[in-house]
C-alpha cells in the first residue's frame, strides 16, 4: 500500500508520465548505487524521497558526509557543505546564486 500512496502523490506533483521519463534515464541498476542526503531538505524531502526511490538510490536522513548529492537550501547550509564536500560530491544549491539573484531596491 506504501507503494500506491506514493504512486499517487507523485503523479500529483509532476505532469503524468514526467516520473518515469526521468526514472527510465537515471534509474540505476549496476553498479555502486547512487546516494541523496536530504537531512537538509525541508518541505522538499517528501518529493525527493520519492525520486530516490523511483531510481533505487539510498536516502541518507543523518547529517553526514557519505552521499553523492548532498540537498541544501539556505546559504549558510550551502557554506557549511562546501567545507566538508568531497571531489566527487555535489550539492543541489550553486554557491552565490542566492546573492546573485537576489532583489534590489528600487528607490
Amino acid at each position: 500500500a506504501g507503494g500506491d500512496s506514493k504512486q499517487a502523490a507523485s503523479s500529483r506533483l509532476a505532469p503524468e508520465g514526467w516520473v518515469n521519463a526521468v526514472s527510465e534515464r537515471m534509474l540505476q541498476t549496476e553498479g555502486p548505487r547512487m546516494s541523496i542526503n536530504v537531512a537538509l531538505a525541508r518541505s522538499s524531502k517528501t518529493i525527493l524521497s520519492m525520486v530516490a526511490s523511483n531510481l533505487n538510490w539510498i536516502e541518507r536522513e543523518k547529517e553526514e558526509t557519505r552521499a553523492c548529492l548532498h540537498w541544501v537550501v539556505t546559504p549558510e547550509e550551502v557554506e557549511e557543505r562546501l567545507l566538508q564536500r568531497k571531489p566527487n560530491q555535489r550539492m543541489s544549491r550553486i554557491p552565490g546564486m542566492y546573492t546573485l539573484c537576489g532583489k534590489v531596491k528600487l528607490a
